[in-house]
């Protein structure tokens, strides 16, 4: 059986990232994987955006996120040689009549400044449906998620750190603080499941909230806007007529299954974004499960009582932006420089452990 310091469940963003850390930092890393069974990183559409909501919230570590993931996914582009990071502005379209006024008070908001530009009556781009106005949103963009877990994968491969292995975390065996887990002995196993591992019987108790999301990429007989446009459903233009079109928000049905009816609502509020002579081709249809959480912060840190066992996970619709951050402090917490970030310590729901 292989020895390894650090076991990672999950090549997901969230995994994948935290191996690549740990990598870098010359840790000893083995990671398992169901081959993205049920992963949604391979369904995200990878947007960045650090205000967000009805009531434009921007995360209060908006700025240390974004240079983190400039940094981390740049240095990736250099490492793999694949482009994988896009800076697009993004068009908020205006959605009541209450906007421009939350608008006004947001701007006069230093912390909101440099990310929200002024109102516009008009459009950007004639393609845009102008509707009530709008304004621009800066430091925003998309990562290539697909792309950059796919060569990760092949590099983790080589590298012989990649076991692909259905994995049950309850068939884990576990004494004085060794793990055996699907042939693999390892000083700790960090759990990065993302929405399964709100069955992880170790960390059950943790109050995950999945929610199931839908997204089309479609191809347009037109010129597009260089502009991400967003409307509480987005448009993010690939280039040459193609985009992606999202998404949808379920919180009963989840799986990994594309609807008919997620399908149908897509291309409904497409009418609502923007100007087509011609309906668009259909060129993939993905379901993914976001691992959302109760208070929106991720969950990072050891167990209670088995500080052996580990979870990296709970980044939800924000993994594309708040994870190579996260990744950075928790591939230090491992390497004995530093505390677990305190928003995200799974120690705040201590009291829910049976």
């Amino acid at each position: 059986m292989n020895e390894t310091r650090t076991l990672i469940v999950g090549q997901g963003l969230a995994g994948s990232l935290l191996a690549w850390e740990l990598l870098r930092r010359g840790q000893r890393v083995v990671i398992l994987d169901d081959d993205h069974a049920r992963a949604s990183s391979t369904a995200a559409a990878g947007l960045i955006n650090p205000v967000t909501g009805m009531r434009l919230v921007r995360h209060p570590l908006a700025e240390t996120f974004l240079t983190a993931a400039e940094g981390c996914y740049r240095a990736l582009e250099r490492d793999l040689h694949i482009p994988l990071l896009h800076w697009v502005p993004l068009w908020r379209c205006s959605r009541s009549e209450t906007d421009p006024a939350r608008h006004r008070t947001r701007r006069r908001d230093p912390a909101y400044k440099d990310f929200l530009g002024p109102w516009r009556a008009a459009a950007p781009h004639p393609a845009i449906v102008a509707g009530q106005g709008g304004f621009m949103q800066r430091h925003t963009g998309y990562l290539a998620p697909r792309r950059l877990l796919a060569a990760l994968k092949d590099r983790f491969r080589q590298q012989g750190l990649l076991r692909i292995a259905r994995v049950e975390a309850g068939t884990l065996q576990y004494s004085r603080r060794r793990v055996l887990l699907a042939g693999c002995r390892a000083d700790r196993v960090v759990f990065c499941e993302g929405a399964s591992g709100a069955g992880n019987p170790w960390f059950r108790w943790l109050p995950f909230q999945p929610v199931k999301g839908e997204i089309l990429t479609l191809r347009a007989d037109a010129s597009l806007p260089n502009v991400i446009v967003n409307a509480g459903q987005w448009v993010l233009p690939l280039g040459n007529g193609r985009f992606k079109l999202g998404a949808t928000y379920d919180r009963t049905h989840l799986d990994c299954i594309p609807t008919a009816a997620g399908r149908d609502q897509l291309l409904a509020a497409l009418t609502h974004l923007i100007r087509l002579e011609s309906p668009p081709r259909l060129l993939a249809h993905r379901a993914g499960i976001r691992p959302s959480t109760l208070d929106k912060a991720p969950f990072i840190g050891p167990h209670p009582v088995h500080p052996a066992l580990l979870i990296f996970n709970g980044f939800g619709s924000r993994g594309s932006m708040s994870i190579p951050w996260y990744a950075a402090r928790f591939a230090d917490y491992l390497c004995g420089h530093g505390p677990v970030p305190a928003e995200a310590d799974i120690l705040r729901f201590r009291d829910r452990l049976k």
